[in-house]
């Protein structure tokens, strides 16, 4: 690691888009737009799923949660963002960059296990249709959705506990616009290397996981007709997008 002024930093500085100069206006307005249209429609989606009988099936019940997981996703960082280009950048806590990490990570984790679960919804529908109001009753809908949620929180929580020890020194400027893990990481006077495999040892079974299902669901299906076939290669192709999103890289998090 390379040397740094051992002056703690306490409080961090994101830039945003300071070098955009007068540009920033506009993007100020095209960002609260797009995130005002986003929530809007999201929660227009979610109280028309939660009211109309006739979208009462498991594949919207699910769309319905990713939606609230996206929702609040784009909530933890986007009036951030609104404020550092309204004000030519935003300080923040070191516990609340932190604590908008950890929130960062639990929705993106929730976003990525829905979207695994929603191709295995489509592929019963497809492959066994006879059997599907029986498998994807009520009770199963809500362990999915449940599921997803825990783990997300549990395993984005040991990535927290390893982020809260370490100690932050040198500049305290961040040409970000929120707190992700690589740029912070930056900042860290702290050894950083089991952080780092700690990272890697979360990743990496999430990748072979969804590539495992992909082996294992289609074998449940005796019949190998055009149907059968049909929502294989479908659930093939969801997940093998799953699995590049869940790919460990440099400074990644457990959350796409």
């Amino acid at each position: 690691m390379e040397n740094k002024s051992q002056t703690l930093v306490a409080q961090l500085f994101f830039l945003g888009f300071r070098e955009l100069g007068w540009f920033q206006n506009l993007l100020f307005i095209l960002i609260l737009t797009a995130y005002t249209m986003t929530v809007a429609f999201n929660i227009l989606i979610i109280t028309l799923v939660s009211t109309r009988q006739r979208l009462n099936f498991p594949m919207y019940f699910l769309l319905k949660n990713f939606l609230g997981s996206e929702m609040f996703s784009v909530t933890i960082v986007i009036p951030n963002l609104l404020s550092m280009l309204w004000f030519g950048g935003a300080a923040m806590s070191i516990p609340g960059c932190i604590a908008q990490s950890y929130f960062c990570g639990v929705t993106g984790s929730t976003e990525c296990y829905l979207l695994a679960a929603m191709p295995y919804d489509r592929y019963l529908a497809i492959c066994k249709p006879l059997y599907y109001n029986v498998i994807m009753d009520l009770s199963l809908q809500y362990f999915l959705v449940i599921f997803c949620w825990l783990m997300s929180f549990l395993l984005t929580f040991i990535t927290l506990s390893f982020l809260v020890q370490l100690t932050f020194c040198g500049s305290n400027i961040i040409d970000h616009y929120y707190c992700d893990l690589s740029p912070l990481l930056d900042l860290a006077c702290s050894d950083i290397s089991a952080f780092q495999v700690e990272i890697f040892i979360l990743s990496v079974p999430l990748s072979f996981c969804s590539g495992l299902c992909a082996l294992v669901c289609p074998q449940a299906t005796p019949a190998m007709h055009l149907a059968s076939l049909l929502g294989q290669n479908r659930f093939l192709g969801h997940v093998i997008m799953l699995d590049c999103m869940h790919s460990p890289g440099p400074g990644s998090q457990v959350a796409c």
